[in-house]
């Protein structure tokens, strides 16, 4: 069985560069807190292997594999309709890693694991949040998320992508949902499950972003540890680094029309933005 499995993790790194479509795949959560990943198309009676490699290789060439950089390696034989399942996966804490699934016939990248903040996702879903933050930015990598992803001590989360996809029950209820303007999916799913929300920028609260929230937002700008929570995370638009000019100018900038969104870089021809 060794000898086997050490032959599919060579036909895994020989192939893995031709980034075949990955096939469908389900994430069913045990109770021990481990995962049960099930993909369907694969060949039935084809032996298939997962690894996960330590580090973010996507769109890259899969690296050498090694004793060290593996963090999770498993093989099982798809069934009659071609559905494999692995057992007992247990996404990785504070590390980001690169998953790899492939066999005798393919081999299938299938995305990055793990982010340091504690977000796991495959292919731009997420499946699970083992960090003990309150509050939680959801990267615009993200384009669905599970249910029961976060519990009860998650209170504030913030969705930067305008067209993520929500599953029944993705949040606790009391949790806060801070949006991008362009959130739409997000403010629906809001409204539709009774969670309070802000859209980031709209300061008066009146819906509108405009030339009234920008004057808020510099008479705001050096208050600091005096504004509460709320008023921070709505005010703080790139989402880090607490309330800056860089703020202000990414406000002004999307007011003026030169962005869409808050997150946009700026370009050559428009290099003003601070860098914070």
């Amino acid at each position: 069985m060794k000898k086997k499995l050490l032959l599919l993790l060579l036909t895994l790194m020989m192939t893995a560069v031709l980034s075949s479509v990955a096939s469908a795949a389900d994430f069913f959560r045990n109770e021990d807190e481990s995962y049960t990943i099930e993909i369907t198309g694969k060949t039935p009676e084809k032996e298939y292997s997962i690894i996960v490699i330590a580090g973010d290789y996507t769109g890259k060439d899969m690296p050498e594999i090694t004793e060290e950089n593996i963090i999770y390696v498993d093989q099982v034989t798809a069934d009659k309709n071609g559905v494999i399942s692995f057992t007992s996966f247990i996404p990785m804490t504070g590390s980001v890693g690169t998953v790899y699934i492939g066999g005798d016939d393919n081999a299938s990248e299938e995305g990055v694991l793990m982010t340091e903040s504690g977000l796991g996702y495959i292919a731009g879903r997420l499946i699970s949040f083992t960090g003990e933050a309150d509050t939680v930015t959801v990267t615009e990598n993200i384009d669905s998320i599970d249910a029961a992803v976060f519990g009860e001590n998650v209170k504030n989360i913030i969705i930067k992508n305008g067209d993520i996809v929500f599953a029944e029950g993705a949040f606790a209820q009391g949790t806060k949902l801070f949006l991008s303007p362009l959130a739409e999916k997000a403010k629906a799913y809001a409204e539709a499950h009774n969670h309070t929300y802000h859209i980031l920028g709209d300061i008066n609260g009146d819906s509108m972003i405009t030339m009234d929230d920008y004057f808020i937002l510099l008479t705001d700008l050096g208050k600091g540890d005096t504004l509460d929570t709320e008023e921070k995370l709505i005010l703080d638009l790139d989402s880090k680094d607490g309330v800056t000019f860089r703020d202000v100018s990414i406000l002004l900038r999307f007011i003026g029309g030169k962005i869409t969104d808050y997150y946009e870089a700026f370009t050559e021809k428009d290099p003003a933005m601070p860098a914070n």
